[in-house]
């Protein structure tokens, strides 16, 4: 009889379409679900169409407490209607729906592989935390880990259930390799949702620094929207070095725009765009603190090998003094050392590594 999965994630987005439209294709039968987004959410609406996944569901998320934990209307019912073989679920501790979910798992013996963040931002988890995460691996057949950090994390703690490491990161159609940069390039490009926390106008301050600083014409790519898009176009309207692309899904015109850069920069909490910047041979600049990022893939930065970590504390000289550097030099050291660390984490594909956990255990 054929295996049935089921995939759960908050949202759809356009860099993990690709990843499950692969597990489809070697798996077989695979209905994929998630709650919709928002037009400012700067996700983007991504459609199935031309995939091997059979069927996309929708599943309106409902906000209790503040927005403090949240519900996702109909999984228990797609659980129960579909029984799947296996089901690869956010493991989000604020989602009831995910708790239901999990339990019921293990009432119909239905396979349950959770997948998260672990305690990446949380050097000394609070024992209420450290408690809930024995009972969310406890419950699950696994919990797929996103860094080899976050596995580390859990087993600080003494969370001893079944742990596998799927790296989180981005297979790139059209990689930019470091033979392809001059080194010379005078852009620098931020990619990502234009939202709180994403620190954009610091970079702007601190690029208008570094370029009195070198005297250098260098010129800021943004690529991504959001909910501060529309503001912070309108706080920052005549600078002729700035470009604003907007939303821009196609990996051929993102890497287009990265051939006029020589850094990829994430002023704020950064996540998954970090290997974006690798794979385009672009030199990462990040904050250092690990603890406050939106996931924990910016550990893969290590600073003055693959990357460069400017100071959280002080963080306006930092990042100019930071930029400068970078832009009056030769760095392709750094991008080059980047780029084979995009190739470490994309070798096997993310999609495989996970039908690897999923096979195994």
């Amino acid at each position: 009889m054929q295996q049935l999965l089921l995939i759960v994630q908050p949202h759809l987005t356009a860099y993990r379409l690709p990843v499950f439209a692969k597990v489809a294709e070697c798996f077989g039968d695979v209905i994929l679900a998630s709650s919709p987004s928002s037009q400012e959410s700067g996700y983007g609406q991504q459609t199935i169409h031309g995939t091997a996944i059979r069927r996309h569901v929708l599943l309106p998320e409902k906000q209790i407490l503040g927005g403090r934990l949240h519900w996702q209307k109909g999984l228990i019912r797609l659980l129960l209607d579909t029984k799947p073989t296996k089901l690869l679920i956010a493991a989000n501790p604020r989602a009831l729906s995910f708790w239901a979910a999990l339990f019921i798992c293990r009432w119909l013996g239905i396979s349950c592989y959770s997948y998260g963040q672990g305690f990446y931002d949380k050097p000394t988890p609070p024992l209420w935390l450290v408690k809930t995460y024995q009972l969310l691996v406890g419950y699950s057949t696994c919990y797929i880990c996103y860094t080899a950090s976050v596995a580390d994390s859990l087993r600080r703690q003494g969370i001893r259930g079944k742990l596998a490491v799927a790296e989180n990161s981005l297979h790139l159609t059209e990689p930019v390799l470091p033979s392809e940069k001059s080194g010379n390039e005078l852009g620098l490009l931020f990619l990502g949702r234009l939202r709180k926390g994403c620190n954009l106008g610091l970079l702007i301050r601190c690029l208008e620094l570094a370029r009195e600083l070198t005297e250098l014409n260098l010129h800021l790519h943004v690529v991504g929207d959001g909910e501060l898009g529309s503001e912070l176009r309108a706080q920052h309207p005549s600078q002729a070095w700035i470009t604003w692309h907007g939303e821009i899904y196609q990996q051929s015109e993102v890497r287009n725009v990265a051939q006029h850069c020589r850094v990829g920069c994430h002023p704020g909490d950064a996540g998954l765009s970090v290997v974006h910047f690798m794979g385009l041979s672009l030199v990462p600049v990040i904050h250092d603190r690990l603890d406050l990022h939106m996931g924990p893939e910016p550990s893969y930065v290590r600073d003055g090998v693959n990357g460069r970590c400017f100071t959280y504390a002080d963080a306006e000289r930092s990042l100019a003094q930071i930029l400068a550097e970078l832009f009056a030099g030769s760095n392709m050291p750094l991008a080059e050392g980047a780029f084979e660390t995009y190739q470490a984490l994309a070798t096997p594909p993310l999609a495989d590594r996970l039908l690897r956990v999923l096979s195994e255990n």
